[in-house]
């Protein structure tokens, strides 16, 4: 089966969040540029549903706020830093079309275009050791 129509598959080692979100980053990034949620990044993407079916491939990287790709992507790009790429399995309720059903994502980001307000990293996201602020 090609790549085109056939969804990464989740990895063992993959991350599940309190939110239903499952996600893996296979390219971590600069840990010390990860967007916020109101942030605009640049991003190259496709997405599968839940049974395998290619329904977005953006081509190239595209300019978007990271919350247009629905609430999971944008709870998942904030684990991956600029120049890394994640793999996210998004239930439906977590996607922006819930009744079209569950959808897999994989999203490299290249970089940050706009930064809003200054934020923490939420605590369920933190990576251990480094996103806790100097001691001092």
């Amino acid at each position: 089966m090609d790549d085109a129509v056939r969804p990464p598959v989740a990895p063992r080692d993959a991350r599940r969040l309190v939110s239903g979100l499952v996600c893996a980053v296979t390219r971590p990034g600069r840990d010390d540029e990860r967007p916020g949620p109101d942030d605009r990044v640049e991003v190259s993407y496709r997405v599968w549903t839940g049974p395998g079916r290619l329904i977005t491939d953006s081509g190239g990287a595209v300019e978007l706020s990271v919350t247009d790709l629905g609430p999971g992507v944008a709870e998942a790009l904030q684990l991956v830093g600029v120049g890394g790429q994640l793999q996210a399995w998004v239930p439906a309720r977590l996607t922006r079309e819930p009744a079209d059903g569950d959808r897999t994502y994989e999203v490299d980001l290249v970089r940050i275009t706009l930064r809003h307000a200054p934020r923490q990293v939420p605590l369920h996201l933190r990576s251990p050791g480094l996103d806790e602020p100097p001691p001092g």
